[in-house]
């Protein structure tokens, strides 16, 4: 490794050791019309990485895990209710686990065993149209603790509306992601330093407006 006195404020060592992330990627799925308003994806996949990238706490530098895994089965759906109104929704479930070395067979921090969605799709009128998407996030480890050793962060439910005008060249939009205010944080890590947990707080109840054209 070599040291960068030009990193503010104290300097950090640069790893000119680490090597390129590498993976092969397996996936088998089916698709099904049950009819012609309900059809359903199921796709099972096998992720096997290599050298994959992580920081090191302890020493604020870029390293490679030997190996890791990621397994799982993936299922989305769309349902047409009637012709102008479509649910639909997906669901992933995934182990992600360190396929060798110091922490073989344990999980890869941050990555949720269960994750979901459902949502509505609704065309008003002509030119209004409304989607409301509620999103489900599992359990999962803190960044840092590979080891596994602490309780994994608390899963959390968000509701996302989102309303739009479309012209024929046009579409303005308004929307509210985390509709009721809830709190919770996306990412947490591990202090190293402290031995405690820390948390990233994701945005409580908040707007976004804009507007896109087609050319």
């Amino acid at each position: 490794m070599r040291y960068n006195f030009l990193e503010f404020p104290f300097g950090r060592y640069i790893n000119q050791e680490l090597l390129a992330q590498r993976s092969m990627n397996y996936e088998l799925g089916v698709v099904n019309k049950f009819n012609p308003k309900l059809k359903v994806d199921l796709t099972g996949f096998l992720i096997n990485i290599k050298d994959e990238i992580y920081l090191n706490p302890l020493t604020y530098t870029n390293e490679n895990y030997e190996r890791t895994e990621r397994r799982g089965i993936e299922l989305s759906w769309i349902w047409t209710l009637v012709e102008n109104i479509h649910l639909f929704g997906n669901y992933t479930f995934i182990e992600a686990i360190f396929d060798k070395g110091e922490f073989a067979d344990n999980h890869v921090p941050a990555v949720p065993v269960h994750k979901s969605a459902i949502g509505l799709n609704w065309k008003i009128s002509q030119h209004w149209y409304i989607n409301g998407l509620l999103n489900y996030v599992g359990k999962r480890y803190f960044i840092s603790d590979q080891s596994n050793s602490y309780p994994r962060m608390d899963e959390f439910i968000t509701l996302d509306i989102k309303v739009s005008y479309k012209l024929s060249d046009a579409v303005i939009f308004l929307g509210i992601n985390n509709v009721f205010g809830d709190r919770y944080s996306e990412y947490g890590a591990i202090s190293t330093m402290f031995n405690e947990r820390g948390y990233y707080p994701s945005p409580e109840r908040n707007f976004f407006a804009g507007c896109s054209f087609k050319f």
